[in-house]
């Protein structure tokens, strides 16, 4: 296996044995570890200049996207290599639902060799707002990510888990607090492209022509995704499973007694209501009456009143 990896610093941090034993097996000169954003372009040409087959990711959600972002650009519409999520950062939504288990030593030994034994898998992706992410929307998780980064940036950068932390201080703080009172936008989301309703069973209901409105009302959840769970295993798109003719969105206004009281069926990918929709498109647009905080894989990208999200072209993964 001729492989590089990219690796977020903050994301290893309090993880030496494990970028250890990946520089081990790699070579420590296929490992690059990106102190910021700034430096991860450079990284991905490096990469790419190696001429490798598999391309390792240690971070988040957001980590992998950026640095996906950058593979990109240095491809210059050259196919890229396989790519392996490895899930180091605070939000590790896409390594979850493509099954990659790597927060050991034993589980990264077990995902270098399955890399190295050959599996592929083209998995599909959104294009929104110029990047290919797995997952974006407006709603409470959008608002939640945009607290968590305010709070954040408050934050030592010597603590340890310091991602983690400013979700435990800003969801019940500010996140939950400001939906339970604060007034809520109204969405609506038109279909760009024939789009159909998902029944809980994942079968097609009725069906959307372009231009036809698919749901409006209050701002709880607007979201797509291709994959099944939001960061922190919140399985929240039980039928994103990848398939590579469209993308689920899930969109509704249940109400805070129900986000709460229904948790648990969250996480374990199960929760279904009358109040919240599930459709499969190829393109959407999210329009809000006014401007919503938008996440794109776990990652605030500022304040939005109108996205397109449309199919993206597949990567390729090693898992």
């Amino acid at each position: 296996m001729r492989a590089q990896a990219v690796v977020n610093a903050a994301a290893v941090r309090d993880r030496p044995a494990l970028l250890a034993r990946l520089r081990a097996t790699l070579g420590a000169r296929s490992v690059h570890v990106t102190a910021d954003l700034a430096a991860v372009p450079a990284a991905a040409r490096a990469v790419l200049a190696a001429g490798p087959d598999v391309v390792f990711v240690g971070g988040g959600d957001g980590t992998f996207v950026r640095v996906l972002a950058a593979l990109d650009e240095a491809a210059a519409g050259r196919p890229l290599p396989a790519l392996v999520p490895l899930p180091w950062g605070t939000g590790n939504g896409l390594a979850r639902s493509v099954g990659v288990e790597a927060t050991t030593v034993t589980g990264l030994d077990r995902t270098l060799a399955r890399a190295a034994g050959g599996a592929r898998r083209p998995w599909p992706l959104l294009a929104v707002l110029g990047l290919r992410a797995p997952f974006a929307g407006f709603g409470v998780d959008a608002a939640i990510v945009a607290d968590q980064a305010r709070v954040r940036a408050r934050l030592p950068t010597w603590l340890p888990a310091r991602g983690a932390l400013a979700y435990a201080v800003s969801v019940p703080l500010r996140s939950l607090p400001a939906f339970a009172v604060g007034r809520r936008a109204i969405v609506e989301a038109v279909a760009l492209a024939p789009a159909t309703i998902l029944d809980r069973d994942g079968a097609a209901g009725a069906g959307f022509t372009p231009g036809d409105r698919v749901w409006r009302g209050r701002l709880t959840l607007a979201a797509c995704s291709t994959v099944r769970a939001f960061g922190f295993g919140l399985a929240m798109f039980p039928h994103a499973d990848g398939r590579a003719d469209r993308f689920v969105l899930r969109i509704g206004d249940p109400g805070l007694g129900e986000i709460v009281t229904r948790a648990a069926d969250a996480f374990a990918g199960r929760y279904f209501s009358p109040r919240v929709t599930d459709v499969a498109a190829t393109a959407i647009a999210l329009a809000v009456d006014r401007p919503q905080p938008f996440e794109v894989a776990g990652e605030p990208v500022g304040a939005h009143d109108r996205v397109e999200v449309r199919l993206a072209p597949p990567m390729l993964l090693a898992v």
